[in-house]
């Protein structure tokens, strides 16, 4: 079984998440020790951000996106949108952030003596002077949301269309100096690094980053650049921090396996408190959770269970493969609603 020895976060601009390219990128880094992942430029619509359960069978994800069919036919091709992923072994300490923009979303995750760890995802827009009025308002919308999260870390990760020696990218200077963070990837990678190869003139450029408070910084193991996959445009860009499976909070309800006993003991969504992306996510997470439950249960019936039609039936492998049915059942619903508020709990939820 994985183990998480330190808290991998990668960062990855997938220029339309449905490309081959994107899917064989996204499922190389989900393989190779990633815990969480933020992506961009997704160009799903809301009613299709149900793809992103089929990138991994080993996370879970949640997504937003600002093209939604149900307003009318789309002229052109999807754009945009934002989407999380993150392993299933950690799901008990995650919580999703939405906070209602259409380029920042983010997650907490639940460190031991009540500490949380704040990721934003985040996608600004390009540079240009029609875009300085927006680019502006988003790193005000991050500074407020780091002051009203109160999150003892602080990591905020994607493509902020910010190469350095730019006029965008001497915003954001001023700005996270303002607030006492670090561009941690700056301060460490060489100064030919490069995040982005336009494919029209084959020029380089340094866009994506990873802005860190200086209690995260002090928990920086490494950042680099991942040349290696064959991507559209954008490299993911990966950090590590000295923060491992046994520094996260433990889960504060009973395991969801004990629901089957004892069903008032297990953690219990505040479904008032639930969004309607919160809402649409979970459906799509029960709808991939039961899949692979249902082809767990197929692979193993080795014994023609499902095709048994003895209501007495007493065959002990039957049995078996039916409380393990049941079994899977209950901890695939309970992975599916990790992400969303719980009452009773000792969590710091953050609220939407």
């Amino acid at each position: 079984p994985f183990t998480m020895a330190t808290l991998n976060v990668q960062s990855y601009n997938c220029n339309s998440v449905r490309s081959l390219s994107a899917r064989n990128a996204v499922h190389n880094i989900c393989e190779n020790g990633c815990d969480v992942l933020m992506l961009q430029e997704l160009m799903l619509p809301k009613q299709e951000l149900s793809f992103l359960g089929s990138l991994h069978p080993d996370f879970l994800y949640f997504g937003i996106s600002p093209v939604d069919y149900s307003s009318g036919p789309l002229t052109g091709r999807p754009y945009g949108g934002l989407g999380i992923l993150w392993r299933k072994t950690v799901a008990h300490a995650i919580n999703v952030v939405s906070l209602g923009y259409e380029r920042i979303l983010g997650i907490t995750i639940d460190i031991k003596d009540g500490q949380k760890l704040l990721i934003l995802n985040i996608y600004l827009p390009f540079q240009c002077a029609d875009n300085e009025e927006t680019y502006f308002s988003c790193l005000g919308a991050l500074q407020s949301i780091i002051v009203d999260t109160c999150s003892d870390y602080v990591c905020i990760i994607g493509d902020f269309n910010a190469n350095p020696g730019t006029r965008f990218f001497n915003f954001l200077n001023s700005w996270r100096s303002d607030l006492g963070l670090s561009i941690v990837d700056i301060d460490s990678l060489p100064v030919d690094t490069f995040t982005f190869v336009s494919s029209a003139h084959g020029s380089t450029s340094w866009l994506d980053h990873v802005v860190c408070s200086e209690s995260l910084s002090n928990k920086l193991i490494s950042v680099s650049v991942n040349y290696d996959l064959v991507t559209d445009d954008h490299m993911p860009i990966s950090v590590n921090f000295s923060i491992s499976a046994k520094d996260l909070a433990s889960e504060t309800e009973p395991q969801i396996t004990d629901a089957a006993n004892n069903p008032a003991a297990a953690p219990r969504v505040d479904w008032k408190r639930v969004s309607q992306d919160g809402l649409t996510s979970y459906c799509n997470n029960v709808q991939s959770e039961l899949l692979v439950v249902y082809n767990d249960f197929i692979a193993n019936d080795s014994n023609c269970t499902c095709t048994c039609t003895d209501v007495n039936c007493v065959n002990p492998a039957h049995r078996k493969l039916l409380d393990s049915f049941y079994d899977n059942i209950v901890q695939g619903l309970g992975a599916a609603s990790a992400p969303l508020p719980k009452v009773k709990s000792n969590k710091n939820i953050q609220e939407e």
